[in-house]
């Protein structure tokens, strides 16, 4: 306890214990990946921070299940010794699910990734729309803390009582993991299904803690009363059992009082180390036994034996008639009591039916404990599996997207800049066999636009440049996107007046689009750029980011993606609204000021929201815009979201 520490004190137990914990996580992690690789059309981050979340939460409920249902069933303290290893493992898991999610939605914008989770989403004075992913931060790191400090090396600097004060605050992480969760990814589901695992998984936990509150409450109240000289009844001796003890509450405190070697001593009840109950323990080795992790105490002067130094506080004990009585004010801890003797065979003999002590430090434990611990093991595997079939056949399904990387194609047409920066290019005719001119938007890798390098390439070479891109390819729903991924050098020169420049290193050596025209014998020069007017339009939906909801990320939409989709527009990507069409079929068109200016700066308040837009609906070639006044934007209540999304 206070000799000396090590990183792991590794034993039989211990080992076994870690063992089972990592077999089912990696069981519960494959079946994740295997249903929803099978079933969806999620993208490999997003499996990955869904997993480990989803295996985190269900860790933590076995976690705050553990403390309560020892205290009911003693059977429990098998799963208790080793608890420590669980919660830590548990951290490591919580871990990857929140360094993929401030990578995945955070990472490579324009600002720190901590401060985007603070500064993406701001509606904190909204309940609905509040930012939950600052919820998940704060309850990642009182986690840490925890972690960081489960070694006895810290119980020891903080002092049992601080250091038990500080684990408390598990229960805060709790609630807000659970607000997280409800105001978060569950906003984006559709299934009754997760609100009612939530609310079950918050039952359960409140009424083990409630049940078990109210046993110890049962027991407080039944306080012993003195007698004329101060001494409390404990108990009939032949009522107790050998190496065990009878708790009373006396005095405002829980004694413990033991009966062993045909002698009774009595001690505080609580344990030094982490408040365990010493009058659950046994008598081991001529020493009280803590049956949490079992720390010693000599019953005579409630000091742990040599080296350590904890101490508990004494008792005088007295016996008449064969009724054991208490003195219940408590001595300096430490002090030596002379045990009362008895010298009369009244020793209660132990019922077959009770059942053995568990002591995690043992070399070999009873086999009822080995018996009990497979069986719970399997049984959390199994409700594990059950609500991992429950999470993942109950998802909303989502359109499959598609980011094509390795060799990227080559795309050849004219660059634009405005209304946003894309590619026109031509790549099929009509049934009149007249050339289609088609816009692909620009993106730049990680969480940036492509106006700069546009802008750039531009003045370089002229407005009227025919131009030849390499990039990766973002496409879903019969969109298309294009993503410079070496920025600038992306872009090289293609045509200038109808001709190739004279210049080889500029021409492209393969491309589709203008070249491949050709071979159809169409003409194909791109008309000039005109964007034509349609109708003032009030429309409710969602804006997305683009390149996160066409290719880079699946789902990207939602409240859940909103900051990332905050993160991408502020860095240049444009935004676009996700709409209905009377068919019920998604309409996407992007949004800029009223005369033609970029949003991106000003727009991110009604990101990833249910959203009504007034404003006028004009087309570019295949895309649509939307010029608008901010002011234009109304918010919706979170009951319109199944009709405008």
């Amino acid at each position: 306890m206070s000799a000396g520490f090590q990183a792991v004190l590794w034993n039989r137990h211990k080992k076994k214990y870690d063992i089972v914990l990592a077999n089912i996580i990696l069981v519960y992690i494959g079946a994740f990946f295997g249903i929803n690789t099978w079933q969806y059309t999620l993208t490999f981050e997003t499996m990955l921070i869904r997993s480990f979340g989803t295996l985190a939460i269900l860790m933590l409920h076995v976690i705050l299940s553990i403390g309560p249902l020892a205290r009911l069933n003693k059977k429990f303290l098998v799963l208790l010794y080793n608890r420590r290893h669980l919660g830590v493992t548990m951290f490591l898991v919580a871990s990857v699910h929140a360094l993929f999610s401030i990578l995945q939605f955070h990472g490579n914008g324009n600002i720190n990734p901590i401060l985007s989770i603070f500064l993406s989403n701001t509606h904190y004075n909204s309940f609905l729309f509040f930012p939950f992913q600052t919820l998940g931060l704060f309850a990642y790191l009182i986690l840490m803390l925890m972690a960081f400090t489960s070694h006895d090396f810290w119980l020891s600097v903080l002092s049992p009582k601080v250091w038990k004060t500080l684990h408390i605050l598990v229960y805060l992480a709790y609630f807000l993991l659970v607000m997280h969760v409800l105001l978060g990814i569950i906003q984006l589901e559709s299934s009754p299904i997760y609100y009612l695992m939530l609310w079950l998984g918050v039952v359960w936990i409140s009424t083990l803690h409630v049940m078990a509150g109210y046993k110890e409450w049962m027991f407080d109240r039944q306080q012993k009363q003195l007698d004329n000289e101060g001494w409390v009844y404990v108990a009939q001796l032949n009522e107790m059992s050998n190496n065990k003890a009878k708790m009373i509450f006396a005095n405002g405190e829980r004694v413990a009082i033991f009966k062993y070697d045909n002698k009774i001593s009595a001690v505080h009840n609580v344990c030094k180390h982490q408040n365990g109950p010493l009058g659950v323990g046994k008598i081991v080795d001529g020493c009280i036994t803590c049956p949490w992790h079992g720390y010693q105490y000599e019953p005579a002067n409630g000091c742990a034996p040599a080296p350590f130094t904890e101490k508990v506080a004494t008792y005088h004990t007295k016996i008449i008639k064969g009724v054991v009585w208490l003195n219940p004010n408590p001595l300096p801890e430490g002090t030596f009591v002379e045990p009362t003797a008895f010298t009369e065979e009244s020793t209660k003999k132990q019922l077959s039916t009770e059942l053995p002590f568990y002591i995690g430090w043992q070399a070999k434990a009873d086999a009822l404990f080995g018996i009990f611990a497979k069986r719970i093991s399997l049984a959390i595997l199994l409700v594990a599996l059950a609500c991992l079939s429950l999470i993942s056949f109950n998802q909303k399904h989502i359109q499959a997207s598609y980011f094509t990387e390795g060799t990227p194609p080559k795309y050849e047409g004219q660059l634009i800049e405005t209304p946003f920066p894309a590619l026109r290019t031509i790549n099929r005719k009509d049934v009149y066999g007249n050339p289609i001119v088609e816009t692909y938007p620009l993106v730049n890798a990680w969480k940036f636009g492509a106006k700069e390098v546009v802008a750039d390439f531009l003045r370089k070479h002229g407005k009227d440049a025919q131009v030849a891109i390499t990039g990766a390819t973002l496409e879903s729903e019969g969109v298309k996107l294009i993503q410079l991924d070496e920025g600038g050098s992306s872009i090289s020169c293609g045509k200038a007046n109808g001709k190739w420049k004279d210049d080889p290193c500029c021409k492209p050596k393969s491309a589709t689009s203008l070249s491949s025209m050709k071979s159809m014998g169409v003409d194909a020069s791109i008309p000039e750029l005109a964007i034509k007017h349609i109708k003032n339009i009030t429309v409710a939906g969602e804006i997305i980011d683009p390149k996160c909801y066409f290719g880079a990320m699946n789902p990207g939409f939602g409240k859940p993606h909103r900051s990332c989709a905050i993160r991408c527009i502020k860095g240049g990507v444009m935004p676009v609204l996700k709409y209905k069409n009377n068919k019920g079929e998604n309409e996407f068109a992007v949004l800029v000021g009223e005369n033609g200016e970029p949003l991106n700066d000003k727009i991110g308040f009604a990101v990833g929201e249910p959203i009504q837009i007034t404003g006028e609906l004009s087309r570019v070639d295949n895309w649509k815009i939307i010029y608008l006044k901010l002011s234009d934007i109304k918010r919706l209540l979170k009951s319109a979201l199944t009709k405008c999304l």
